[in-house]
């Protein structure tokens, strides 16, 4: 959970500033999903398996993949109602 509030609020701040991230929200959703993949599979998880990689299945794979684009598509929902900078 301590790390999709990080993720979350990498977003929200660079929605802050960036109008098209609240505008194009879905789009940027979406797009953010899949660094928010990459990252996760292939910096965080390896680093935190201890010299253990983990399966990885083409199901695998698309159920994260989509499951992290639809967490982008939630928290850029909630970020587009967000005014610009103060």
């Amino acid at each position: 959970m301590g790390m999709s509030l990080i993720i979350a609020a990498i977003f929200v701040c660079a929605a802050r500033y960036l109008e098209v991230l609240r505008r194009q929200w879905l789009a940027a959703g979406i797009a953010f999903g899949v660094p928010v993949w990459l990252v996760m599979n292939f910096v965080v998880v390896p680093l935190s398996a201890w010299h253990r990689m983990p399966t990885i299945t083409l199901y695998g794979v698309v159920a994260n993949l989509l499951a992290m684009m639809l967490f982008g598509v939630i928290v850029s929902y909630f970020a587009s109602r967000i005014r610009g900078a103060a």
